[in-house]
Formats: C-alpha cells, structure tokens, sequence
C-alpha cells in the first residue's frame, strides 16, 4: 500500500532539498532502527512493521528529485553489490540456516552464524554470475517457450514431490522401524491430547470423575499444569473426585501476573473458583503446577513475592494449597533428538545431568523451600521420580517423556501418577497434609 502510494504520485514531491535530505536520513534511521533493536519478542508483523516500511517509503521519496546524503550513501559500489545479491541471498540464508539449525541445534554460536552467512554471501555470488546473469543475457533459455518450460518443469517436480509427502504421511519408508514407531506414536502421547484441549488458549473446564456432584479441588497453572492435566483426571477419577482445570500458557499461577511476564502477554489475574464467595462451599485442594524456573531465573524476588501472596489467598479462603515442583529441562528438542538418533542408528545419552539440573533450578528451589514451611502447604517434587543422584531420565523404553525441551508429554505424566495422587489426597482441609516430600 505504501510503495503504491508513491507510485502513482499519492504523495507530493520534495521541492526543498534540505527537506529532502531529512526525509532520507529520517527514512534510513528507521530501517536501521528495526535492523537493530527489533527481537524475536518484538510482534511481527503488526504495527512494528510500520517502522522500516515506512522508512523506506521516506527513503525512496527523498531520492526521486535527486541525490541526497542518503541515496550517495546507498548508492556505493559495495553497497549496490550486496543489494544485486540480496534476492540470491533471500533464498539461500533460511535453507543454510534450517538445516545448521537441524544439524547444530537452536543455540548457534557467533561463529556459526558468521560461517553461515559468508557461506550465504559465496552461494549467493555463484548464483548471481551463472544463474541469474546467464538468463537475463539469454545465455540459456534463449527462447520464450524454453523460459516457459523450465518453469512449468520444476513447478510440476514440486508438485508431485509435496503429493507424495502428503499422501504419504511423510514419506515413512525413509525410517527405521524404531524411528517409525516412535513417529507413529509421537502425536498420540502429545500433550494436546489433555482436557481443555477445546477450549481457548485460557482454558477451564472440569477434570475427574463427571458423576460427582460438586467440585472439591482445582488444578492451576501455566502449560506445564495442562502437561499433567491428563494424568491428574485419571487419578482424580481413581478417587471418584472431580475438580477444575485452569490454564493459561506463559502465565505463572499468582494473583499478579503482570509482575513476571511482559505487559504485552494478556494474563488474567486470578481464576472465577478462587475468588471470595465463588462458591457456597470452599474448594478443599488448590494445585499449582508451572515452569517455575521460567519465572524465578528471571524475576525471583518477585516469583517469591507473588507466590507467598497467591498462597495466603488461598489459605483465606480455607483451601489447603499442594505446589508441584519443577520438572528437568533439557537444552535441545528431545522428541527431533530422539528421532535424528534412530534415523543414523546413533546412540546417544539425552538424559539430564542431576547437577545441571539443581543448580539451573536453584532459586526455585529457594523460594519453595520457604512456601513448605507455612501452614496448609505442601510441595511435591517431580524430580524425585524422574532422577537419581546422578541424571534424570529422559526417554524410556526409546519413547520420549517430552513433547519439546521442557513439558513433559502424557507418557512422562504417566510416570508422575503417584505424585499426584498424593496432591489429590487430601480430602478436607481440616484433615490435615500428608507429610511432604524432602527437599532436594
């Protein structure tokens, strides 16, 4: 829409040159401004994107009467080349960068990256003097019906190439019958087959036994509460009771929110069954369950803040309150891990160093040390069944606990059903707590 505008002449022209030379300094500071400081929390497209479009816009205007600083600037012999390059380079960088990302991993090192973009810059260059100069001189395709076939040829080959991959599933053949199982058996253990899978991305609805009368729990936190959700129902079933299921992913379980995510995450603040006089009778159980490491690596102070002020909440409203510790993260995507190595018949250690893993969770483990010592709260501890003293498992029986680098998926759930058998266990807050678990 903007560079139509200036094409059809939307826009007057320029006739002082000292406006002129603003406007393109102005335009390329814009370009420059989302070059350097935009991020990948930065939301794009949207209204960011209004920067450098429009700062090209001021860019190309500003030069159309004549040069100014900023036209001789981009205008330089090296500058020109590169953009001569620029569409070469556009189609090379992101299949490099997809496949060292594949190979390598997200984390790239500054190395890397400089390794990868000279790579893109002598690709592009080769592409440039004998692809796209042959064909503009006519060296090759010399006629219109050629151009035309070559074109249809390779459009066709994409076709029939993305079919087969489709009507395939993927192409199964190209694995190993182990590497097959576990891509067959990946989707079903996913843990988007949980409750609330249905509802908004803040979901709430009931978990349990759906012949009980009335709830007596509730089951709160981020998406490492709906991880577990599948397995808490199934428990809760066991017991013949039935609860709420509340999640809302990327917000911690605290009565601020705000307070530990970024303004622009839209957080609700606090769940309809934990507000005062919600409900005749109190919930007897209140569980939360989150990425606590997410939150107190970067904020601990105000984790332990928020988290001793939601825990009182509770209490106030005669609800006894069960936290579920952290899980292990991992630094890599364990279900592509698991399926690079079967594929090369690799073996391969993807478990968690037990060190690594207390020490990356050490505020964490600060703040709940803390929590457990007050009255009506308990914190149980899922590392307690997925390590030892040395590593924590990871993958069982060559099927991985994990859908990504952190949530557990339902088989890894499953490996956590006594433990949530025990946060489900209390059965009135008068009763009392079972004793805790140690801290680690």
């Amino acid at each position: 829409m903007i560079g139509m505008a200036l094409a059809i002449g939307l826009v007057p022209p320029l006739k002082s040159d000292n406006l002129r030379q603003l406007t393109g300094i102005v335009g390329l500071a814009m370009i420059c401004l989302g070059t350097l400081f935009y991020t990948a929390e930065t939301p794009f497209p949207g209204f960011a994107a209004l920067t450098p479009c429009l700062g090209a816009a001021l860019l190309i205007h500003s030069g159309c009467q004549g040069d100014t600083i900023s036209s001789k600037l981009l205008g330089a012999r090296p500058v020109v080349f590169i953009g001569k390059l620029s569409y070469a380079l556009y189609l090379w960088h992101w299949p490099l960068l997809a496949f060292a990302t594949y190979e390598l991993g997200e984390g790239l090192s500054f190395f890397q990256k400089v390794t990868l973009l000279i790579a893109a810059f002598v690709l592009s260059i080769l592409t440039y003097y004998f692809v796209e100069q042959p064909i503009r001189r006519k060296a090759i395709l010399t006629t219109r019906f050629s151009a035309y076939a070559a074109g249809m040829t390779s459009f066709s080959f994409c076709v029939i190439f993305a079919a087969i991959v489709l009507v395939t599933h993927g192409v199964p053949q190209r694995l190993s019958p182990e590497a097959s199982k576990v891509a067959r058996l990946l989707p079903e253990i996913s843990d988007k087959n949980t409750p609330c899978a249905a509802k908004s991305s803040h979901g709430e609805c009931l978990i349990g036994d759906g012949t009980t009368a009335s709830a007596s729990f509730a089951f709160w936190g981020d998406s490492h509460a709906r991880a577990l959700s599948r397995a808490a129902s199934q428990v809760a079933q066991k017991h013949g009771l039935v609860g709420y299921a509340i999640f809302a992913p990327g917000c911690p379980p605290v009565l601020e929110p705000s307070r530990l995510v970024s303004s622009r995450k839209k957080c609700p603040r606090l769940p309809r069954v934990l507000n005062p006089g919600a409900s005749a009778q109190p919930l007897r159980n209140v569980i939360i369950a989150a990425r606590w490491g997410g939150y107190s690596r970067s904020s601990p102070e105000e984790l332990d803040t928020a988290l001793q002020d939601t825990v009182r909440h509770i209490r106030r409203l005669g609800s006894t309150v069960t936290i579920i510790g952290p899980v292990p993260e991992l630094p890599f995507d364990l279900p592509r891990a698991v399926m690079k190595t079967l594929m090369r018949g690799e073996e391969r250690d993807l478990s968690v160093p037990f060190d690594e893993f207390r020490a990356q969770q050490a505020a964490t483990f600060h703040i709940l040390a803390k929590l457990e010592k007050l009255d009506g709260v308990r914190v149980l501890y899922p590392h307690l069944l997925l390590c030892d003293t040395k590593r924590c498992l990871t993958v069982k029986d060559g099927v991985p606990l994990y859908r990504d680098d952190n949530h557990l998926n339902l088989r890894g759930a499953e490996l956590l059903s006594g433990l949530l058998d025990s946060a489900l266990s209390v059965s009135s807050p008068q009763q009392g707590l079972p004793e805790h678990q140690a801290y680690p």
